[in-house]
């Protein structure tokens, strides 16, 4: 059982950890609670349910470098890429999850051998590798490469024809008095829904312009993106 310390001893940091001392905490009386910690019990609960909150999606663009080497392939996925198509066309019915377990069990039962065959077949692509990254740090690409990458856009090419057609009637939408007490999140939910109800001329309109967009981006940014 743990030790009980008032809350102003170093002794109480170090032998009770928040977890196991809120749990003992709640086990206690009012009384007790408060002789032994000056701490809320809420407060504790409030400050561990905020730890378990999940960070935020990422919503710019993932660019990469196409000038920075390209990590070769190692011995196990050349293994990987001749096992794969040999398996999936004698056993079409298997789960390429399964496959995989499949796969990384034969390799594991692989002989010495036979496993130094792929291995020996990459030792020389590393080298070029290694040679490569140097050159590009001796080049200073991780200065030129933030240089440019501060340059690109922040935002991405709208996701579909949907979101086009919510960015161009958001407005209009919005401005209308009937519509304003919604939420912004009600607002595009009523736009989704009228998409649906909007005749193929119509679609086709917002499907253009999302086509567009979409090529002018990869145009001009494509060979950035990470796909």
């Amino acid at each position: 059982k743990p030790y009980f310390f008032p809350s102003s001893s170093t002794m109480f940091q170090k032998v009770c950890a928040p977890s196991r001392f809120l749990k003992c905490v709640e086990s206690l009386s009012p009384i007790q609670s408060s002789r032994y910690c000056s701490t809320n019990v809420s407060e504790l609960n409030i400050s561990q349910s905020n730890e378990r909150i999940k960070p935020k999606r990422r919503k710019y663009p993932k660019y990469v470098d196409p000038n920075y080497p390209k990590r070769p392939l190692n011995g196990y996925l050349r293994f990987w890429l001749q096992f794969q198509p040999e398996f999936m066309e004698k056993n079409k019915n298997v789960k390429i999850s399964d496959v995989a377990k499949i796969a990384g069990k034969e390799w594991f039962h692989l002989g010495d051998i036979q496993r130094k065959i792929y291995q020996d077949k990459c030792v020389s692509n590393f080298q070029e590798f290694r040679d490569k990254i140097k050159e590009y740090r001796e080049n200073d690409g991780y200065n030129k490469w933030n240089k440019i990458k501060e340059s690109l856009p922040k935002k991405l090419y709208p996701k579909s024809p949907v979101s086009v057609y919510i960015r161009e009637n958001y407005k209009t939408f919005a401005s209308d008095f009937a519509n304003q007490n919604k939420t912004n999140k009600e607002i595009m939910q009523s736009l989704a829904e009228n998409w649906k109800l909007e005749d193929d001329y119509t679609k086709n309109i917002y499907k253009k312009m999302w086509e567009s967009e979409k090529g002018e981006f990869i145009l001009k940014y494509g060979q950035y993106l990470n796909r």
